[in-house]
């Protein structure tokens, strides 16, 4: 099953890249590329619970709520938020983390409604992508210790 989160998230990766010069203001594409290249680092560093390219994919996801926020994009900054929320849940290992990533299906749904109206999404389609595909893999882990137990 690994194998298979690991092509989600690369999928994800490869639609951020695909999506990259689509990406507005400038702002948006430096955090894009800061939260590939986290995660692309997070592929190599995988052994360790937490590693500093997590950490810092946390910190451009909260970013990314606080300028989605000031932007008014409720929907964008819902998508960031859960995927803060799971890393800030790992980082101080608070209990209930499978209660986390089963309200992944929140930021889910919002991500399905976004790429259906596309076009009226399509500047920031390419981090939506990014964080829309990491917390399938949240949800997709906790179904996978559900059905294991």
């Amino acid at each position: 099953m690994d194998i298979v989160l690991n092509v989600i998230i690369g999928f994800g990766i490869f639609t951020g890249i695909l999506l990259f010069n689509k990406t507005k203001p400038i702002f948006l594409k430096v955090l894009l590329a800061g939260l590939i290249i986290s995660l692309i680092f997070n592929f190599f560093i995988e052994k360790i619970k937490i590693s500093s390219p997590f950490f810092v994919f946390g910190i451009f996801s909260l970013i990314y709520s606080v300028y989605s926020i000031c932007t008014r994009k409720w929907a964008n900054s819902i998508i960031g938020l859960f995927a803060f929320v799971s890393i800030f849940n790992i980082l101080f290992d608070l209990p209930y983390y499978g209660a986390v990533q089963f309200l992944m299906l929140i930021p889910i749904v919002f991500f399905v409604f976004k790429w259906i109206y596309w076009k009226d999404n399509i500047s920031q389609l390419s981090i939506l992508s990014v964080l829309g595909f990491y917390e399938l893999v949240l949800f997709l882990k906790f179904i996978e210790a559900l059905i294991e137990t």
